[in-house]
């Protein structure tokens, strides 16, 4: 067993590059498929002395009317939030995602252990950003090649609720390349300091 510690960023105001790392162990030898797995264990800490987390008032002041008070609450609510997935290899472009968020004022150094169940995970193909639904008995065929934990994506997009995880680009009018550029907005980070000590996967 590894422990590993890493400084997930969100960045706020990149026009493309808003995930600039993440955590992927491979689990290419075991030559499962999505449907021989039956859950996911993670036992992870955010360590309180690197991370960064901005709340909604300090943003208002770096981005002011760059966007509405509605749209700062969708940019980011205080909390450290991963995308957790499970998937194929990039030719196949199969994913199960799991959105999760820990709050610093709950969780701050202390060892976390999240249990995801395969069959609770938002399930799909194609880009995160296009996803087409698939199932667990559509991909029985299809081998899970590797686990995933981003940071900051934007949820499973159902409902109201889960509508953060945005950066500013989502926002503006124009939000092209050069259009964007053109705000000269300072750039800023969301750091979240962690430590996992166990990724599993248990199969059925």
């Amino acid at each position: 067993m590894k422990t590993q510690s890493v400084v997930l960023i969100k960045k706020y105001v990149d026009w493309d590059k808003q995930h600039s790392n993440f955590i992927e162990p491979s689990i290419a030898d075991a030559n499962k498929t999505f449907a021989d797995a039956d859950k996911i264990v993670i036992e992870m800490k955010l360590n309180s002395a690197k991370t960064k987390i901005l709340d909604k008032a300090a943003l208002k002041a770096i981005y002011k009317a760059t966007l509405t008070d509605t749209q700062y609450d969708y940019l980011d609510q205080g909390k450290a939030a991963f995308g957790i997935s499970f998937l194929s290899s990039s030719t196949a472009k199969v994913e199960f995602q799991r959105f999760i968020e820990l709050d610093p004022t709950i969780y701050n150094d202390k060892w976390v252990r999240i249990t995801i169940p395969i069959a609770d995970m938002d399930q799909f193909t194609g880009d995160p950003w296009v996803r087409t639904p698939t199932t667990v008995v559509a991909q029985a065929a299809t081998i899970a090649d590797r686990i995933r934990i981003n940071p900051e994506l934007y949820g499973s997009r159902v409902g109201d609720a889960f509508k953060w995880g945005n950066v500013i680009r989502n926002f503006v009018p124009d939000n092209s390349d050069a259009g964007f550029a053109a705000l000269m907005l300072p750039e800023n980070f969301k750091e979240m300091h962690i430590t996992v000590k166990k990724i599993e996967v248990v199969w059925k």
